[in-house]
């Protein structure tokens, strides 16, 4: 029986983590693996005393086995298992991945396409943030174009990254292609030693004339270089693909904008500045420069520092390349600013975490921003909830009612627009709920627009199958541009979970409109003017009129810039009172 398809693992050694790989396929797949499902393993000449050729034979009964008699590299290990395979569809898998049950088969199911050459996946760190969301090039000045991952260290259930959507590049820790199309490229070429040679390959296939396609919609964890380590030189395999295909290669400003209304960032400091005496005293992390609800939440506060004249500085937790589309000059200018001010030592360090296994920087002085209540407390001198209903619950959980104070989202000042254009839905990522905001739409009797995460074939498709007469919108990440499109409608549904901060919500509120949404930050501002479902909703000026007026009570940033900077001092004072108590 020829197997649906073929799963190839390379091990070099770390016999522990090909283990847990294999242990994670078992779980996914249960009997089928070795049957329908078929398992090529390669032992590289493994420099473990052979425990990577003991797991593996232990797997002879359900796998292919070959044991290198040399180390033959990425490329050539997994170009002898493909030559070994005997299904249609290989998947290529790193041996420092765990696999979910169901992750692979759309992946299968798109390289079956006639016109598709590679397939990759949402690769995420043990952290759950991200680690590859597709492969994308940059302008980097006198360094040339470089390739960069997508929203790299952005939260793992981005909605961007959950789309699907063609691009030059994906990476090979998890890819799938079949089996004829990869010998007819030639297979990854074995002049690159550990690095770059999926680049290759995807761009040999772009050469040829197919597609290569990423599908978010599931994910796969990957310890990115556990096996081979984070000290590999790069540099003779960085040459090799430079003379090869440097001249095709062109800055993906357009395809960021066109898929997901962002930009690449081409002003981040190379270096945080260094600590100084005279720097700022309140410094604001987390994913300050991303797409992510978050990081749309970190630079409110910021901007309300920046009101309160505080001058903060600015520091994103790790590197990520891509970023909104802010309209306003002065929010550019603010975050540019913001990121090259030199931080005195000692400062408030505001975090608001980005995902939730995220750690939060050890300090002294921090102060936590959240929406949610975390698995567990970090050591923190003041927590910022972003509702009642949160401080109670911090309180429950422990946390003394001292170090909690109740912050609402800061927004921009907004003015109350007229409405008219009947529904506007925030689509979410995920297929399921995705479905069921647009059947619930369909009994809105108004025109419906729908606002995608990221333009991308599958939500076209979604809406032309359950809501024929909806237009779809490009995606919008400026919270300007959102407003404005919000203010034109007079009910705004919105159904993306990851909004942690229900930031959307308010800014609908913001221009009067009605958002619709799960109990949350909008329902602590709004009360019963944030509706849960559209049946009760009420579109009247009054009404408009009603939920503005709230809003710029509650979350004018201006109004809260003075409250932020009594808790900013508050913050300081707790943090230094035991050291003043000792010198004393």
């Amino acid at each position: 029986m020829t197997p649906r398809f073929s799963i190839v693992v390379v091990g070099y050694g770390k016999a522990a983590l090909s283990a847990r790989c294999l242990a994670s396929l078992e779980t996914a797949y249960g009997a089928e693996l070795g049957r329908s499902v078929e398992l090529v393993l390669v032992d590289n000449a493994s420099p473990d005393d052979g425990e990577t050729a003991e797991l593996f034979t232990s797997w002879q009964d359900r796998a292919t086995v070959i044991v290198e008699p040399q180390n033959r590299n990425f490329s050539g290990g997994n170009n002898d298992g493909a030559r070994a395979a005997r299904g249609d569809i290989l998947v290529f898998l790193n041996n420092d991945t765990i696999v979910p049950a169901g992750a692979l088969d759309p992946l299968v199911e798109t390289a079956s396409e006639p016109d598709v050459a590679a397939v990759g996946i949402r690769l995420l760190y043990p952290d759950s943030t991200i680690q590859h969301a597709g492969v994308a090039w940059r302008a980097d000045g006198p360094f040339g174009i470089q390739a960069f991952h997508l929203f790299q260290h952005e939260p793992g259930d981005l909605p961007a990254a959950q789309g699907t959507f063609d691009l030059d590049v994906v990476t090979a820790a998890c890819v799938a292609m079949r089996r004829e199309l990869f010998l007819d490229l030639g297979g990854f070429d074995e002049a690159y030693a550990n690095g770059y040679e999926d680049v290759d390959l995807c761009l040999r296939a772009r050469v040829a004339g197919y597609r290569n396609v990423y599908r978010g919609a599931t994910h796969v964890i990957h310890d990115e270089s556990a096996t081979r380590g984070h000290g590999w030189n790069m540099a003779e395999n960085d040459r090799i693909l430079r003379n090869r295909w440097e001249h095709l290669l062109n800055d993906d400003a357009d395809v960021v904008r066109e898929l997901f209304d962002a930009r690449i960032d081409t002003e981040r400091p190379g270096v945080a500045p260094l600590a100084s005496p005279l720097g700022s005293r309140v410094v604001v992390e987390g994913s300050v420069s991303g797409l992510g609800a978050c990081a749309a939440e970190t630079r409110a506060i910021l901007r309300s520092l920046e009101l309160a004249g505080l001058a903060p500085a600015a520091r994103d937790r790790m590197e990520t390349f891509v970023g909104p589309s802010l309209r306003d000059p002065s929010e550019h200018a603010l975050l540019r600013a913001a990121r090259l001010r030199p931080a005195a030592d000692g400062a408030v360090r505001i975090h608001v975490p980005a995902a939730a296994g995220v750690p939060v920087p050890p300090s002294t002085a921090t102060v936590l921003r959240l929406a949610h209540l975390p698995e567990a407390l970090p050591a923190a001198v003041a927590i910022w909830a972003a509702t009642p209903e949160l401080v109670a619950g911090l309180r429950a959980a422990g946390a003394p009612a001292t170090l909690i104070e109740y912050l609402p989202p800061a927004l921009p000042d907004l003015p109350c627009l007229p409405g008219g254009r009947g529904l506007l839905v925030v689509l979410p990522a995920e297929e399921e709920p995705a479905r069921r905001a647009l059947d619930e739409a369909a009994s809105f009797s108004g025109e419906v627009r729908v606002v995608p995460p990221v333009a991308s074939p599958s939500f076209d498709s979604w809406c032309r199958e359950l809501l024929p007469a909806a237009t779809v919108l490009p995606p919008i990440t400026c919270e300007l541009a959102f407003a404005a499109a919000a203010g034109e409608a007079d009910v705004v549904l919105c159904a993306d979970p990851t909004d942690l901060f229900q930031r959307r919500a308010l800014l609908a509120a913001a221009v009067g409109t009605a958002p619709v949404c799960a109990p949350g930050t909008a329902a602590a501002v709004l009360g019963a003017d944030a509706p849960s479902h559209l049946a009760v909703v009420d579109v009247s000026a009054d009404a408009r009129e009603r939920r503005a007026a709230a809003v710029a009570a509650a979350c004018s940033a201006e109004t809260l810039a003075p409250r932020i900077r009594e808790l900013v001092e508050e913050a300081r004072a707790a943090a230094y009172r035991p050291l003043r108590r000792e010198v004393a």
